[in-house]
């Protein structure tokens, strides 16, 4: 809710400045194009060749694979072998309990990207568990955190234990851009990798993601794909589309892109004036 008021503000602020949010804030040029990152969820080995197949053919190089720890190894380790030369990581969603850390070492013998959230955990000094394992047998698979993470000092109390080598930054997630900026720089200042993750959103918030994943040193290509893989239609204009795995960096002031109203009221339910 405050990255959706932060955003709105930013918008009118950017706007007046004639300038974009993103190149705004961060002071630096931004990629003319970004690439796609699919994020698949808890599929079969079947399902899951058929979606990769289609997505490949469409130009995608990266997959998030959703996974627990009954299959997770299992699947990925057919993918994976199936797929040579396609990058993948895994998001856990913290589905593997302490005591599984003997399944989340398998999975370093895959060449993940990295593995996302792998433990259920309910404070970050929880990880202090496992570390000794995961040290002992030199686990080289970067630990991403995602919903670990809601502030600057989870960040920060985590570089302090050592626990994550990668980040996924959501905006709505961290609570708006101006937290996102504190979390990137420090990432940056500490050797951390970082990329751009999304939710299940409209293009008014996406858009944004697609522009922070512009930045010169994201790890990976961000969880971003076309306005068509959620919605029949989107709500900005331009939507979000993707050529040969790859989607054009607006340039526009603001957000980046003009809101489709028509779109908007078609969707809109109940509105309320503040006068």
């Amino acid at each position: 809710a405050v990255a959706g008021i932060e955003n709105a503000l930013l918008d009118i602020y950017a706007k007046q400045k004639s300038k974009n949010i993103i190149s705004m804030v961060f002071k630096e040029p931004l990629a003319d194009f970004v690439d796609v990152g699919i994020v698949l969820g808890d599929l079969n080995y079947e399902e899951l060749l058929v979606k990769i197949t289609e997505n490949i053919k469409l130009g995608c190089k990266r997959f998030k694979i959703k996974i627990k720890p009954v299959d997770g190894f299992d699947k990925l380790s057919k993918i994976t072998k199936y797929f040579p030369h396609i990058q993948f990581l895994a998001d856990a969603n913290r589905s593997y309990n302490l005591e599984d850390v003997g399944e989340v070492l398998k999975l370093d013998a895959l060449n993940l990207v990295c593995i996302e959230e792998p433990f259920a955990i309910t404070r970050l000094e929880n990880y202090q568990t496992v570390m000794p394992s995961l040290e002992k047998c030199h686990f080289k698979t970067p630990i991403c955190l995602d919903e670990s993470i809601l502030t600057i000092q989870d960040l920060e109390k985590a570089h302090e234990l050592e626990i994550v080598q990668a980040l996924n930054v959501k905006i709505g997630r961290v609570g708006g851009i101006y937290y996102a900026q504190k979390m990137i720089a420090f990432c940056r200042k500490n050797e951390i990798h970082y990329w751009i993750g999304s939710m299940i959103e409209s293009g008014i918030s996406k858009i944004l993601h697609v522009q922070l994943a512009a930045l010169s040193d994201t790890y990976i290509a961000g969880d971003l794909s076309d306005s068509k893989r959620y919605f029949t239609k989107d709500i900005i204009i331009p939507d979000i589309h993707s050529i040969n795995g790859k989607i054009p960096t607006p340039r526009g002031f603001g957000i980046g892109v003009e809101v489709d109203e028509r779109a908007l009221d078609e969707y809109t339910c109940a509105a309320w004036k503040l006068e």
